[in-house]
């Protein structure tokens, strides 16, 4: 036969390993309560009974925690990005509307800056545009390779939308690879 203390043992023993956070917890909080209450059972449904106070006490927490994303989500809803990226021929300026999806990407920016006028001739809405350029052989050239690849994208929408220089941010850089990508930052559909 065995003692009560023998399997008070074993079970410390399976719990200490296998669960070692809640385990520690709920010997913390059986001391606690065995100061002030004594139990009629010490047997395993006083430790199944802590054990479900653990559970329930440790997922307010995470309850808790699962509502901060959401919090943050709506300061962030006010706006959205919309990024719009253009391929170009390697060593070549020249902006091919048929050239991969550059077709798909003029037609959806051209949407969004339809929606949006008023806001970006405005000023309140800028359109960023960042050229690259690394196919040709000097820095300086390719440079002047994603400046003139930036204007021509800029050019079909002042062309084509009536917007003017003003509603543009350039940067043009000489690394990365041979395309534009168009950025527009947008207030979030209501």
């Amino acid at each position: 036969t065995h003692t009560h203390t023998q399997c008070r043992r074993l079970h410390t023993k399976y719990f200490a390993e296998n669960q070692p956070l809640p385990f520690f917890i709920s010997r913390i909080l059986f001391l606690i309560i065995s100061l002030f209450i004594r139990p009629r059972n010490h047997g395993h449904e006083f430790i199944k009974t802590i054990q479900k106070m653990l559970k329930r006490l440790l997922l307010l927490p995470l309850f808790a925690l699962l509502t901060v994303p959401l919090a943050a989500q709506d300061r962030e809803a006010l706006q959205t990005d919309s990024v719009y990226e253009f391929r170009f021929v390697p060593r070549k300026d020249m902006f091919f509307i048929p050239y991969r999806d550059n077709l798909a990407e003029l037609e959806r920016l051209s949407a969004l800056v339809a929606r949006y006028k008023g806001a970006i001739t405005g000023g309140q809405t800028p359109i960023f545009v960042d050229a690259y350029c690394n196919s040709m052989p000097g820095k300086a050239e390719n440079k002047a390779v994603a400046r003139t690849r930036a204007n021509r994208v800029k050019s079909e929408l002042i062309l084509h939308q009536g917007l003017t220089e003003e509603c543009f941010v350039t940067h043009s850089h000489a690394d990365k690879g041979d395309w534009v990508t168009v950025r527009v930052t947008v207030p979030h559909p209501t």
